[in-house]
């Protein structure tokens, strides 16, 4: 949250902050039931529970069921971005763009499911990744992974921004 002020994408409006809070929140909640049935298993039991978690009325199917709800939601209180929130990206549509993306590139079947019932938060992850910030930070994160798995003694990551120091 922190973060997202500085950047300027956590709402200031505390009902349009409490939405993003809740994205995030349930990102993590979806991710904690993947990894406790997945983590330290062996691969036939990792698949066998992955199958589980993906099928017709299963974790993946009821978490995503209730963001597809919270983007039509979020049209009906005339959102027209296509957005969780209002029409600017938000720290809830990272977390969603960020976790549904680590899904959809490590979970074959996840593609297959997003596309057939659940389109419209496809987009949420295409507005995300489209952004120009998005785009330049994510082009220069592989630069700086290239340059480091070159010459890790030598790579320092460098983003544009300014430090904010903080206290607790």
């Amino acid at each position: 949250r922190y973060v997202g002020k500085l950047a300027g994408v956590y709402p200031e409006n505390p009902i349009q902050a409490a939405l993003a809070d809740e994205l995030a929140d349930s990102c993590e909640d979806l991710a904690n039931v993947f990894i406790s049935k997945t983590f330290g298993k062996e691969e036939e039991e990792k698949k066998a529970a992955v199958g589980e978690l993906l099928k017709e009325g299963g974790s993946f199917d009821y978490w995503t069921g209730k963001f597809l709800c919270r983007q039509q939601e979020a049209e009906k209180r005339g959102v027209k971005s296509g957005l969780f929130v209002g029409e600017e990206i938000t720290t809830g549509e990272l977390k969603f763009a960020a976790s549904y993306g680590y899904f959809l590139a490590n979970i074959p079947p996840t593609k297959k499911i997003m596309e057939a019932k659940y389109a419209p938060l496809l987009k949420i992850i295409e507005t995300v990744n489209g952004n120009e910030k998005i785009k330049a930070f994510q082009e220069q994160f592989k630069k700086n992974v290239a340059a480091f798995k070159e010459k890790p003694e030598e790579a320092t990551f460098k983003y544009a921004g300014t430090a904010k120091p903080g206290s607790l």
